[in-house]
């Protein structure tokens, strides 16, 4: 069976339980024109013949029984920093939240204010106030603390 879409995206989702993808012989993920992008909540397991790596918590775990092998022409471990991934994509989550920018002095919507959200799990957003004040719906599918912070006219 094929599943095609000459035109737009095509969207799977399974918003409230488990979504599975098995096959007897090899899966392959391609992007011809763009990059892959995997996130999870709760952390990423790459397994096989014994040797992992884990992604979780922020932290990172290789082990093998094997051998690891690192190649190139530079090496560079540096500090500490993280990259974080966002639930606005969701069409559908336990937490949404509309957020509008308004005027201290008149409590009026504030259009075309710059925005920055802090999100819980440390991702930082950034976008303007639509004509109305709005900024994107935030969504999560656990509640969870976001600061706002506005930054004054785009």
């Amino acid at each position: 069976a094929k599943l095609f879409a000459a035109k737009g995206k095509i969207e799977l989702q399974a918003q409230s339980d488990a979504m599975e993808l098995t096959a007897q012989q090899k899966v392959m993920i391609t992007s011809t024109a763009a990059g892959i992008e995997i996130a999870a909540q709760e952390g990423i397991l790459l397994t096989s013949g014994g040797g992992y790596i884990r992604i979780k918590d922020g932290n990172i775990e290789i082990h093998a029984p094997g051998t690891i092998d690192v190649k190139g022409a530079k090496k560079t471990f540096s500090g500490p920093t993280s990259l974080s991934h966002s639930y606005n994509e969701m069409p559908k989550t336990d937490f949404a939240d509309p957020y509008v920018v308004r005027k201290q002095s008149t409590g009026e919507p504030a259009a075309g204010m710059k925005v920055e959200v802090t999100r819980a799990d440390g991702s930082v957003m950034q976008y303007v106030s639509d004509a109305a004040g709005k900024i994107p719906l935030q969504q999560s599918q656990i509640a969870e603390f976001v600061k706002i912070k506005v930054l004054g006219k785009a």
